[in-house]
């Protein structure tokens, strides 16, 4: 009978996120992500929220945003929408890290800033489909998440332009970039850092 290996799927749980981003052109070394706002700003968000162990129900939806993106090249008003589909597959993820209470208090308000950017940069009708906005809206009277970052939800769903929306979240995302870690994900941050420059 064989084993899974947890040590793996955390390994595929990172590098889902990392596919599906760079397929999506929302990869830091891919200067198209500057074409999408928002979309870079939620990228930019949901890389910080990641946990260490992202559930197969998160990989695999990962997993369809990447295949979403590989699928770009066809026609622009069918590209349009493949894309919408996948930043709103990226959004239900980062709700349910937003939602995650084992999660730190600065990771749940990044993903609450991914999930707003991701699904503010789809139209209305894609996020009712979706039912991001009802996920989103049941986060509103959660205490253990910021007020700012909740304060955006509303913004959104008022219907306000992407540049309006982006100047809402920017602060949120910094302010939870630059709050503390808990010892040991900083730690791994450490680590991931160290790694990066041997």
């Amino acid at each position: 009978m064989e084993t899974e290996d947890p040590g793996n799927e955390r390994r595929q749980g990172g590098r889902a996120l990392d596919r599906a981003l760079d397929a999506l052109a929302l990869s830091p070394k891919r200067p198209s992500s500057r074409a999408f706002p928002l979309a870079s700003l939620g990228a930019r968000a949901i890389r910080f929220a990641a946990p260490r162990s992202p559930s197969r129900r998160d990989a695999a939806l990962l997993s369809s945003a990447e295949q979403l993106g590989r699928s770009l090249d066809r026609s622009a008003i069918e590209s349009s929408a493949l894309r919408e589909q996948a930043h709103l597959i990226l959004a239900l993820v980062s709700c349910h890290w937003a939602e995650d209470d084992e999660l730190s208090h600065p990771s749940r308000d990044a993903a609450l800033v991914a999930a707003i950017a991701f699904a503010g940069s789809a139209s209305s009708n894609a996020r009712a489909a979706f039912a991001v906005e009802d996920r989103l809206i049941g986060l509103l009277n959660d205490r253990g998440l910021g007020d700012d970052a909740r304060a955006s939800i509303r913004t959104l769903v008022s219907g306000v332009d992407v540049a309006s929306l982006a100047r809402s979240l920017e602060p949120a995302l910094e302010r939870a970039m630059a709050a503390p870690l808990p010892l040991a994900r900083a730690r791994g941050r450490t680590r991931r850092r160290g790694a990066k420059r041997s």
